[in-house]
């Protein structure tokens, strides 16, 4: 069937054809790219791993099942490359709200990094954080990768139509100028946007108390924790904060990768 000209491509039509014959999973992943911008497979085959995995809805499993379709021995990245990819992508999301992409972009060539005198908390704890696990993931893959997957990343989160990564010139430019660029300082802070599909951190009428409480909440509940101060959970929460310790336990989950971070703050306060 020739591909039409009202947004058809490529990875549409070989979706199509993998719902018929039961694979849906692939097809799920390849109507997933083509919502990203890729209309073929030969444009799939020229980026890299860290790159796919960067679209939202693209893990493992899925991107098992398009490598193969055009590299029959393909293998899978480590589990310990697997999480430390996870790590980083999940820390360019949140660093992102903060942080400009050249400036995190300049930390992963080895820059250091900046020092915030004012703004939130999560702020600092973004940089940080994101410093850290790109430094973690540089085990496993090259600098320019993690720069094609936090300019992945960044398109994801644009207020403005998506900008695709492309082997092609234009994203080439886009992606040498995050390469190229040095610039080290913040950019005002962005608009707050969920991690995933799932995510809850922003801030409306399902929160009792905004995110910045919501971090020091959890900062004191696991410095008194450690303290062995608690004796009960759901005490310590109604007393203090007028709230139970299922949503405490909320608040523990929604800031679990910035554990170290938050706490490393308070010692450093």
């Amino acid at each position: 069937m020739p591909i039409s000209a009202n947004g058809d491509n490529t990875l549409h039509e070989l979706a199509r054809a993998m719902t018929a014959g039961g694979c849906h999973s692939t097809a799920v992943a390849l109507r997933k790219l083509a919502h990203e911008g890729y209309t073929t497979l030969e444009q799939v085959d020229s980026v890299s791993d860290w790159v796919l995995l960067s679209i939202r809805g693209i893990g493992a499993g899925r991107l098992g099942e398009v490598r193969r379709l055009t590299r029959p021995d393909w293998q899978p990245p480590s589990p310990q490359a697997i999480q430390a990819g996870n790590w980083f992508l999940s820390a360019a999301q949140f660093a992102l709200r903060y942080w400009p992409a050249e400036t995190l972009a300049s930390l992963i060539r080895g820059s250091a990094s900046p020092k915030v005198t004012e703004g939130p908390i999560e702020k600092q704890l973004a940089l940080d954080v994101f410093a850290r696990a790109a430094r973690t993931a540089q085990r496993y893959c090259q600098t320019r990768e993690l720069i094609q997957a936090l300019s992945q990343a960044r398109n994801d989160h644009a207020e403005s139509p998506r900008l695709v990564y492309e082997p092609f010139p234009g994203s080439e430019m886009q992606l040498q100028a995050l390469d190229d660029s040095q610039v080290e300082t913040p950019a005002p802070d962005l608009p707050a946007i969920p991690l995933d599909e799932n995510d809850v951190v922003r801030d409306n009428d399902h929160f009792a108390h905004p995110r910045c409480k919501r971090i020091e909440i959890v900062r004191r509940y696991w410095i008194a924790r450690e303290n062995r101060e608690i004796k009960n959970k759901d005490a310590w929460a109604r007393s203090r904060y007028q709230i139970s310790s299922k949503t405490l336990l909320c608040y523990e989950r929604e800031f679990q990768d910035q554990r170290q971070a938050i706490l490393a703050a308070a010692d450093g306060s």
